[in-house]
């Protein structure tokens, strides 16, 4: 599920889906400008389409506040099932439709009015990791990796969430940089956990 790299002109939305809570960075002409948390406002006992769509609905608003242009490009990355029947946090694989159906109401929500069909990319995990993910000491070592590629610009446009959630702001980082070709897959470099 990946596309040719191609650059990005004005503003690319990269997401990392969750029900609850998702991750999102926005670049403007190849620059991390904007990256935090989305919070989704749907009650929990909504129903599970209407949660997508209220998802989607927070991510937009967050991306673009009234009088900002609407972003150019939309990167998420888009779920995997692995072979052994279960994700790769041990969580339940149906889990999974519900990250989908976001992607697919955030696509939905932007083709309203911003973008086409080919402005749309998602990758799978490995596409834009590899095979990074956590050590023995549950240390996630993809964060050191995307934050290097960060000037301190960029890094200072970060709001950093509780420790928790981080993974999921840092992850939506690491697509948008995948898209533009600063991504962190083919870097053999070492990573020496703190």
């Amino acid at each position: 599920m990946s596309c040719s790299l191609l650059p990005v002109v004005g503003r690319l939305l990269a997401v990392d889906p969750g029900l609850q809570k998702a991750g999102a960075a926005v670049f403007q002409d190849g620059l991390l400008v904007r990256a935090g948390i989305v919070s989704n406002t749907a009650p929990l006992d909504a129903s599970m389409p209407a949660r997508c769509r209220r998802m989607a609905l927070a991510i937009r608003d967050w991306a673009w506040p009234v009088g900002q242009p609407c972003p150019r490009e939309l990167a998420l990355e888009w779920p995997k099932v692995y072979r052994a029947g279960r994700s790769k946090s041990g969580a339940d694989p149906n889990d999974l439709f519900a990250l989908a159906a976001i992607g697919t109401s955030l696509a939905s929500v932007l083709l309203e009015g911003c973008l086409r069909d080919e402005e749309i990319v998602a990758y799978l995990p490995r596409d834009w990791k590899g095979t990074l993910g956590d050590n023995a000491d549950g240390e996630y070592l993809v964060e050191p990796r995307v934050l290097d590629r960060l000037s301190a610009e960029e890094r200072a446009a970060i709001e950093w969430p509780a420790q928790y959630l981080r993974h999921n702001v840092v992850d939506a980082i690491g697509i948008g940089l995948h898209r533009l070709g600063r991504g962190v897959v083919g870097d053999r470099r070492r990573v020496i956990a703190r």
